[in-house]
């Protein structure tokens, strides 16, 4: 389970680019009873090179689906993955 989007972020020198088709995969997901933190890895649509890797925040249902399963269902609700194909 993945998805794959254009991504845009600031380089470490302060310049901002954009990667088309990035490949956006949950790298783990850490849960408690009620919230759950997600690592995502953004990466090449090849999967050579990790772009960016960052942590997501999200209320977790312990008796929902599995906790990648919701961490992705929470990140297609986000602005910034509106436009995301799952792949």
């Amino acid at each position: 389970m993945a998805m794959s989007s254009n991504f845009s972020f600031k380089t470490k020198y302060g310049v901002d680019a954009v990667v088309n088709n990035c490949y956006i995969k949950v790298n783990s997901v850490n849960t408690t009873k009620l919230n759950a933190n997600a690592i995502i890895n953004f990466t090449t649509i090849d999967k050579l090179c990790v772009i960016e890797e960052l942590s997501y925040q999200f209320a977790y249902d312990i008796t929902g689906e599995n906790p990648i399963k919701q961490a992705y269902e929470y990140l297609k609700t986000l602005p910034e993955f509106a436009n995301a194909t799952d792949c």
